[in-house]
């Protein structure tokens, strides 16, 4: 789709040509296979992003895992994984070989020819594994590649639908606004007739309204001397009322005064009559004592008239 895409290469970062020499693993990649896929949809999308605002790359999550796993690298532990096995498959070998060549029958080896087959055992081992990790590099390579062509192909079917479709969009807006004008002309056209004729009628309602006016005001005037009339009549009635109302009132007040002044005439009688029958009262008390002070003065006179007939008989206390 464009754009320079970077590429991981695996190599070595160097290796012993001695007998005890080790065997270096490839490169660490950039990226992993995950990693990589998305990283390359990702700038797969931005680069589709920059050439059309509006169109976007939209994977799928299942094309997106067929893909991925079509695309699918080693992983630097399942290199290391397979190194071990080579390593440990040397390891073996070496140990195998080594009391064959050390105790054949008739054999005379020293240890320096013993020494030389191991380090040609182990430079071939290291062959294999640098063998093994250019394989590896070139079909991870290969893999990448195809991913790549992959991605473009797709993104160029994208670019080439979205072109399709914003050609087919830009057509369709072409004959929607032919048709909208012509859809507005017809609209202004039956408006101005619409308002024509709403003006018409417009004008034959206000000429009913006046002639409704005319008449509203007519019978208002007649509904406005008939309130006239009743509101006289009213007022006539209320004052008429509230003369009956002050006679009444008058008549009232008056009865209320002669309630009083009996009630005042009959207390004062009241009173006159207490005051009667309290002087009566004390006048019987006062007649009383007077009476029983003569009769005690009569009983004191007998008594003294007897002590003196008789000496003996006792006074009275």
């Amino acid at each position: 789709a464009g754009g320079t895409w970077r590429v991981p290469v695996f190599g070595q970062r160097g290796a012993s040509s001695s007998c005890t020499g080790q065997i270096l693993g490839a490169a660490e990649p950039e990226l992993s296979g995950a990693g990589q896929i998305q990283g390359l949809s990702r700038l797969s999308v931005i680069k589709q992003s920059e050439k059309s605002p509006a169109a976007s790359l939209v994977i799928g999550r299942k094309d997106f895992q067929r893909i991925k796993e079509a695309a699918r690298v080693l992983t630097k532990e399942e290199r290391e994984a397979k190194l071990a096995a080579l390593r440990a498959e040397k390891k073996a070998v070496l140990v195998g070989i080594s009391p064959l060549l050390a105790w054949r029958p008739g054999a005379l080896l020293s240890p320096q020819l013993i020494l030389g087959a191991k380090c040609h055992m182990i430079r071939d081992t290291q062959i294999l594994e640098k063998q093994l990790i250019t394989r590896e590099r070139e079909e991870e390579e290969k893999r990448l590649a195809r991913m790549m062509e992959v991605e473009r192909k797709r993104a160029d079917e994208v670019q080439e639908e979205l072109e399709r479709r914003r050609k087919q969009e830009l057509i369709r807006g072409r004959q929607e606004l032919v048709k909208q004008i012509e859809q507005n002309a017809e609209e202004r056209a039956l408006r101005a007739e619409q308002r024509d004729q709403e003006a018409q009628e417009v004008r034959e309602y206000l000429e009913q309204l006046k002639m409704e006016d005319m008449k509203d005001l007519k019978q208002r005037q007649e509904q406005q001397k008939r309130i006239q009339a009743e509101i006289k009549r009213i007022n006539d009635e209320n004052q008429r009322l509230k003369e009956e109302q002050r006679e009444q009132e008058r008549m009232a007040d008056e009865r209320v005064l002669e309630y009083q002044r009996r009630t005042m005439e009959r207390e004062a009688e009241f009173e006159a009559e207490q005051e009667r029958i309290r002087w009566e009262k004390e006048k019987e008390t006062a007649r009383l004592r007077a009476m029983q002070q003569r009769a005690q003065d009569l009983q004191a006179e007998q008594v003294s008239g007897f002590g003196r007939l008789l000496p003996w008989f006792p006074a009275c206390p």
